[in-house]
């Protein structure tokens, strides 16, 4: 079995809410390639924290098997999962654009001024973690973060490059050191249209992702290149897209 935990790079959207043609997912592909079940516990605007939790709780109840793989995608640790919504990724949009009542905007903004340098390394804190557990019980895992170390001016930046986390990776640990999401930005040519994919990604990278993460599970050699530049332009506001510089994919519908 694989089990995947995550935010949006991981959970299974209704394309009809996309407005695009559905198409086979990284998880599918995987599935295939690995010949192996997939459960999926990924949900969109999760935090870190909410995954980290999950998986936690599931691991500490011995619910996994001897054999068992992870996909694992850390989202941003200023997604705090606020007991008045359910979902972090909207109060995170809330604290960026001020958009608050006086009592949120005070309980919000006095979380951040005290937490923010742990906010800014939590995900290390969490990869090593999780690669310390992929050692001692020897459990095959690949992570992900879904966005850079400081994606906005409101969060604190810390040099990811002095923990050396790139030489972490052994037969079981794979750590994918660029985030997701900096893949989705770069599929236009001229732009950032991530937004509406699913998954975030374009149909030709959701194999690319699935065949980076089977080359570590399977020991396969499948290209991990991520495709770049390629979306020329998007049709309409829902960005759908039409024009890619090859086409070898038909990623986008008629109405």
């Amino acid at each position: 079995m694989i089990y995947l935990f995550g935010d949006s790079f991981v959970y299974r959207d209704d394309v009809t809410t996309l407005g695009i043609r559905d198409y086979k997912r990284w998880q599918d592909i995987l599935s295939e390639q690995c010949d192996e079940e997939i459960s999926n516990f990924g949900q969109n605007g999760e935090s870190c924290y909410e995954t980290m939790h999950k998986f936690s709780e599931i691991f500490e109840k011995k619910y996994f098997d001897h054999g068992d793989k992870f996909v694992i995608v850390l989202s941003s640790a200023y997604r705090i999962p606020w007991r008045w919504e359910h979902d972090p990724a909207y109060w995170y949009g809330k604290w960026l654009d001020k958009d608050l009542s006086d009592e949120q905007q005070l309980i919000i903004n006095s979380f951040y001024d005290c937490m923010t340098d742990e906010c800014s390394r939590i995900n290390i804190k969490n990869v090593l973690f999780l690669k310390e557990l992929s050692k001692i019980n020897g459990m095959k895992m690949c992570v992900f973060t879904s966005f850079r170390n400081k994606e906005f001016d409101n969060e604190r930046g810390v040099k990811y490059e002095v923990y050396n986390l790139d030489k972490i990776n052994d037969k079981n640990f794979y750590f994918h050191t660029t985030p997701l999401y900096e893949h989705s930005k770069a599929e236009g040519k001229y732009n950032n249209i991530s937004k509406g994919l699913i998954n975030h990604l374009s149909e030709r990278n959701h194999i690319i992702l699935a065949n980076l993460i089977t080359n570590h599970f399977c020991n396969t050699k499948l290209n991990s290149i991520f495709h770049e530049k390629f979306i020329l332009k998007k049709i309409n506001d829902e960005f759908q897209y039409t024009e890619v510089t090859d086409n070898n994919y038909c990623e986008f519908i008629y109405e």
